[in-house]
């Protein structure tokens, strides 16, 4: 059992791992095709977005790349499951306007015990409750300013593909933590990933958005 996936920074990559190409197929990771990592639509954003599935599938490969064991990638496979549509624009709606956005979590271990994945978790001889705590895989997870798959990974899909990958190639892996091989590549993702927090996840723009959005789902206009 194979798959190929033609991945925006990755390229093409191959999957062999039974286990990997059966979550990927399963109907709770083909949902995520349908929802967007901004959580508000194209039409209402100024940059073009990208889905949750594409991102939880980058986590993935970028595990791989690193040289992640199949448990730490079927946790980053997985570690974005629970999403609802609109993403962390739910938080927003049902939690404190500009809080926390756990809700996602919250939802994650409903989801790792749910019957299709339950299923082929263990099927393959993994055990659900140690994958749902994805936040107990250090290359998965890290708190900032450290780096992690997953944080890297969206982080890439809004730099310019030609310093992604500069960015991708000069990755490694030390004392199980990610690190940059060389200053030179540090600093273009340092760089990069400041400007997107100022000019995008933390601009006015895009926040004035969320409180928009989330105020007419809460008034039943959406």
């Amino acid at each position: 059992m194979e798959m190929k996936i033609k991945d925006s920074v990755y390229g093409v990559e191959e999957v062999n791992e039974p286990v990997l190409v059966e979550l990927i197929k399963s109907q709770p990771m083909q949902r995520l095709k349908s929802v967007s990592q901004m959580g508000i639509p194209d039409k209402y954003h100024s940059i073009k977005n990208f889905s949750r599935y594409e991102h939880s599938v980058g986590v993935m490969i970028l595990l791989k790349k690193l040289g992640a064991n199949e448990k730490e990638q079927i946790a980053g496979l997985l570690h974005d499951i629970s999403h609802t549509a609109f993403s962390h624009l739910i938080d927003w709606v049902i939690g404190k306007v500009g809080g926390d956005e756990n809700f996602q979590d919250e939802q994650h271990k409903n989801f790792m015990n749910s019957k299709t994945l339950s299923k082929v978790l263990r099927k393959y001889k993994f055990n659900p409750e140690e994958i749902f705590n994805y936040k107990r895989f250090g290359l998965l997870e890290r708190p900032i300013p450290m780096l992690c798959a997953d944080r890297v990974d969206y982080s890439l899909r809004e730099f310019p593909k030609q310093e992604a990958r500069f960015c991708i190639n000069n990755l490694l892996v030390l004392d199980n933590k990610i690190v940059f091989k060389n200053k030179k590549a540090a600093k273009l993702f340092a760089l990069n990933y400041l400007s997107i927090q100022e000019n995008h996840w933390g601009g006015f723009e895009a926040i004035a958005r969320y409180f928009i959005f989330a105020n007419l789902f809460i008034l039943g206009v959406l």
